[in-house]
């Protein structure tokens, strides 16, 4: 039983280990999976059941679970993203109707002092 729980726990940083260029539900499923499997494994060994009938459905459920959630977190940083675009979009629209009006004050200044000379 021990064997299983260190094979279990191995098993588990490795898969954490490996997250960096995955999506937020590839991760979470995947951490998902793990910690399922792990706790599985635990309930069964307290409960006096079937370790690997008990990391199958932990598992199972955890990644489920995980990638669930992982596609949530997903959906709401593309929602954060979209936001932050709009925003700088309209920070260079408005920058750039100012620079517009600058540029037509500037010339009707000119404009005028050019009528005065006259």
């Amino acid at each position: 039983m021990q064997s299983i729980a260190i094979s279990t726990l191995i098993l588990l940083f490795l898969s954490l280990s490996a997250c960096t260029r995955m999506t937020p539900t590839q991760q979470g499923a995947l951490s998902g999976a793990a910690i399922g499997a792990g706790a599985g494994v635990g309930i069964s060994a307290l409960a006096g059941g079937n370790l690997g009938v008990g990391a199958l459905v932990g598992g199972a459920l955890g990644g489920v679970a995980g990638g669930l959630y992982g596609n949530e977190q997903e959906q709401r940083d593309r929602a954060a993203q979209n936001v932050r675009n709009q925003d700088k979009a309209n920070s260079i629209k408005k920058h750039q109707r100012d620079m517009r009006k600058r540029q037509i004050n500037q010339f009707n200044k000119q404009e005028n002092n050019s009528a005065k000379n006259y």
